[in-house]
């Protein structure tokens, strides 16, 4: 299997990118540190290293050269991230710096570029309905939904994001609701389950069983949790509302009421706990005199866990109570925040786009422009999925696009040997936008200027610097709906 070395400045986002691609079999490990890169390196000797632009303690250009001349290691490959100037690019290209990755890192991307560069087939789209997951928290509380399947590289980021969020946060205890509305039976696996409730092995988080709380109908999945002991301790709920309340309660605010307080007729809002743990009085229930009766002879108080008042809590009748539950139902529901925002250093391709460009294989995109950071920014960012070729002068331009199946050209506004609109106006007399989407490469562009653009057949502008999620989102906006609209 191929050896791939990560480095990056933040631990977790490296530990999520040595978990994340040991899934697609590849052997990873990361460091942190830049100052023992080179010796972990020679030490190693592995087959690709993907290096953060920015490390600290770390001198890139320093160990490209020192690469360069130890003949152990110069072999290696090297995949950069971050954000480079077109100076920069053509410098490290000197280096025989292979690619140049965007940050954040779009997964899809970079994974399609790791399996071409190391000649192995990409992972095949999978046919079966996606993993549907929603995330999202209200203060230590998150709350998970995952429907349809476990996906285990889903799984993983799941875990990441969660791990940022309460770091981010500066979160030590979150408390954890999982929602399962419906899944799959053949993904319900003890694999998957390790890989979903992984946040539990943090070092930084203390997570108890009783603060993670499942709420699911399916009996695969509950008797899969019931079966193994690191999981059996998740308590299971049986609606979203007692979930949160379970997980709401806090234990430090603990308040006692003797059972002579309850009041024949009145409800409480809260829970009611005896001595044990187990709920004597579930909320919204009415107290009748056998209930009271009962409890007298067999406790002497029960316990609710809230900084509320035991008036505010007690003596009101059904009716208010209700209301009372409703509000506060509606307060635990309102104000949460979505915990896709705090891992900074990702971000995913929707698989419609993912699909398409894997779907370009054997046709080709032409480059017209003398600018070598032009060219060297499309050809890393599409080679994967297309044939790049760069237009010579020379040639005729009909005949050499003919000649390379191309679909796709890139036309720089700035163009010394030819006047764009001309080159655009050519390829126009040939083939429609249906047959060959344009793209306009420029630094900027006037109102007037796109307008001429728009009328001898592209209204496709992308603007330097470019990175990686820019360029595939406009390529893909091009051919998907040039082809669309032409029909």
């Amino acid at each position: 299997m191929a050896k791939v070395l990560f480095v990056f400045p933040d631990q977790y986002f490296l530990d999520f990118l040595c978990s994340y691609y040991e899934e697609y079999d590849f052997i990873t490990d990361g460091i942190t540190n830049g100052i023992s890169v080179l010796s972990k390196v020679v030490n190693q000797v592995p087959d690709l290293l993907l290096i953060y632009k920015n490390v600290e303690n770390f001198d890139l250009k320093g160990f490209l050269v020192k690469k360069r001349i130890m003949k152990k290691i110069s072999h290696i490959s090297i995949f950069l991230v971050g954000d480079f100037q077109p100076d920069e690019i053509l410098e490290y290209k000197k280096e025989k710096v292979e690619a140049f990755i965007s940050d954040p890192i779009n997964l899809q991307a970079l994974t399609d570029r790791l399996f071409k560069h190391f000649n192995r087939k990409p992972p095949q789209l999978k046919k079966s309905t996606p993993m549907l997951m929603d995330i999202h928290a209200k203060d230590e509380i998150i709350i998970v939904q995952i429907e349809a399947n476990f996906d285990p590289e889903k799984l993983i980021i799941l875990n990441y994001r969660i791990r940022c969020f309460c770091n981010h946060k500066e979160i030590n205890s979150p408390r954890i609701l999982l929602i399962f509305p419906s899944l799959y039976p053949e993904t319900i696996s003890t694999r998957n389950l390790e890989l979903l409730f992984h946040f539990r092995h943090f070092e930084e988080l203390k997570i108890h069983d009783k603060n993670i709380k499942v709420l699911t109908n399916n009996n695969d999945l509950i008797n899969l949790l019931e079966q193994h002991s690191q999981f059996s301790g998740f308590e299971k709920v049986n609606n979203y509302y007692d979930g949160i309340q379970s997980l709401n309660l806090d234990f430090n605010k603990s308040n006692k009421i003797p059972i002579s307080h309850l009041q024949v007729g009145s409800t409480c809002i809260f829970d009611l706990y005896d001595e044990t743990g187990d709920i004597r009085i579930p909320a919204l229930t009415v107290i009748t005199t056998e209930m009271k009766d009962f409890l007298m002879e067999n406790e002497r108080f029960l316990t609710y866990y809230s900084d509320k008042s035991l008036d505010e809590i007690m003596n009101q009748s059904s009716h208010e109570a209700e209301e009372g539950g409703i509000k506060q139902s509606d307060k635990i529901s309102a104000d949460y925040e979505d915990l896709v925002n705090y891992s900074d250093h990702i971000e995913t391709v929707n698989a419609k786009l993912s699909l398409f460009l894997r779907k370009l294989e054997g046709f080709s995109a032409v480059i017209i422009s003398e600018n070598a950071y032009y060219q060297e920014m499309i050809k890393g960012n599409l080679d994967m999925y297309l044939d790049i070729d760069i237009y010579s002068f020379e040639d005729e331009l009909m005949e050499f696009m003919k000649r390379k199946r191309t679909i796709l050209a890139f036309i720089d506004q700035n163009l010394t040997q030819d006047n764009p609109l001309k080159v655009l106006q050519k390829i126009r007399t040939f083939a429609s936008r249906r047959q060959i989407s344009v793209i306009i490469l420029a630094k900027k562009i006037t109102i007037s200027e796109l307008s001429h653009f728009k009328q001898f057949g592209t209204d496709y502008i992308l603007l330097a610097p470019f990175d990686n999620h820019k360029i595939l989102t406009k390529v893909f906006n091009a051919l998907y709906l040039d082809r669309k609209s032409n029909e």
